[in-house]
């Protein structure tokens, strides 16, 4: 049976994009009968590698459906100068620029690389970029000579982070780089100079078989549950982290609610140290009578489809994503999607066919697809119709599987 080894720098219960990506692949490949493991950290966000996130997942090891998972601990000191030295390295090319800014993100535990010898796998998968279990997963690879396959889940538009050469150096000399769109293709093969056939278009699993077969559920009775009287729900579901956009979707809601009270904003996702600050936003909106903003935190994954089931419209104006697993997963559920024009998410959403695609820095425009939405019962139909069609065939899961077992067959032979 051959072994293949995930360096992961999250892993379930801890949520985001990726962690959901690594979650279901992880899942397939061993359903399909190899021996995976995954080597991940006890976090439950990024920010506890260098901001103040100090959850931990208590379960060391344990077996998630057929994966093997091991956890690993990580330092945290000296974080705050490594963030000041970063915060510097933005700005300036001083020596040693690159390496302070992919040791400072973390973690930081040199037992990914002794605990990744120890298996001794045949294959290493490595992701995400920036986080620094990536350095570890290469020098593994390389000392154990097996194939190593990089899933850097670019976020084009944070430069700090993503454009660094040790990233393209790594990329160059590993064996395949999965990227999650055209644009991260185009853009990896172009700035980081890497073999255009090295770079293999793979979307993530964005959904499995039990959200593909959709369960309708009585949308009001759903509302019900979470307390919502509004005969309209506009959702965001994601991480709470402050680069996702939510601020400018509240102030673009504010003016929403001149023209209707009739229009809940619920926000559903795992909390981070920015949800407080996002509480604080939404408090004038909430001091009448009428709730308008409702927070649905950590909420069990089961609770997803439902979640998605109650709403109108589905609304993320993120420009920090590799790929955005919600905007299929809501296309999947029939919603319209309202996104950023200036991110990835353009190679997902077909701009009056599925949904639109807005400029996050102008409240009207945002409000006015919004409103746009909400008035027309036809449009909001045709989108969703349109949308999930799509959806079951640009992302059929067990159609990716199938893909990956053939580029793995090629490099395990």
């Amino acid at each position: 049976m051959k072994k293949i080894l995930f360096v992961t720098h999250l892993f379930y219960p801890a949520r985001g994009g990726v962690e959901i990506h690594i979650k279901r692949l992880s899942k397939g490949l061993a359903k399909k009968g190899y021996h995976v493991k995954v080597l991940t950290t006890n976090a439950y966000s990024t920010e506890g590698f260098f901001l103040n996130d100090k959850r931990r997942i208590e379960k060391t090891n344990e077996i998630i459906d057929g994966v093997e998972v091991e956890r690993l601990s990580f330092r945290t000191y000296g974080r705050r100068l490594l963030n000041s030295m970063r915060s510097l390295a933005c700005r300036i090319k001083y020596p040693g620029n690159e390496w302070v800014r992919f040791y400072s993100f973390g973690p930081r535990n040199s037992l990914f690389l002794e605990k990744s010898i120890h298996f001794q796998p045949d294959l290493i998968f490595a992701a995400p970029l920036p986080t620094f279990n990536i350095y570890y997963a290469n020098k593994a690879a390389k000392k154990l000579n097996v194939p190593l396959i990089v899933i850097p889940s670019y976020h084009i538009h944070d430069p700090c982070s993503f454009f660094n050469s040790i990233y393209f150096k790594i990329m160059r000399k590993s064996d395949l780089v999965m990227a999650q769109s055209d644009i991260e293709k185009k853009f990896l093969a172009e700035a980081g100079n890497i073999d255009d056939n090295k770079i293999v278009i793979f979307p993530p699993l964005p959904f499995d078989k039990t959200l593909m077969e959709r369960k309708i559920q009585s949308k009001e009775k759903i509302k019900k549950t979470y307390g919502i009287k509004q005969k309209y729900v506009v959702l965001y579901l994601g991480q709470h982290g402050i680069h996702k956009n939510i601020g400018p979707v509240l102030k673009a809601m504010g003016k929403v609610w001149q023209s209707s009270n009739d229009v809940a904003l619920v926000i559903a996702g795992g909390t981070t140290e920015y949800t407080k600050h996002l509480k604080d936003l939404s408090i004038p909106y909430n001091k009448l009578n009428i709730k308008k903003v409702y927070f649905l935190e950590n909420f069990p994954q089961e609770k997803k489809s439902d979640i998605y089931n109650m709403a109108d419209i589905f609304i993320s104006l993120s420009e920090f994503e590799s790929f955005g697993i919600v905007f299929a997963e809501a296309m999947l559920h029939k919603l319209p999607v309202i996104a950023s024009i200036n991110s990835v998410a353009r190679s997902i959403i077909d701009d009056f066919h599925t949904g639109f695609l807005v400029n996050p820095s102008c409240e009207h425009e945002v409000s006015g697809a919004i409103l746009g939405l909400i008035l027309d019962d036809n449009i909001r139909k045709i989108y969703g119709n349109n949308g999930r069609k799509i959806a079951l065939e640009r992302y059929n899961p067990e159609r990716i599987l199938e893909q990956w077992s053939k580029i793995l067959d090629t490099l395990l032979i």
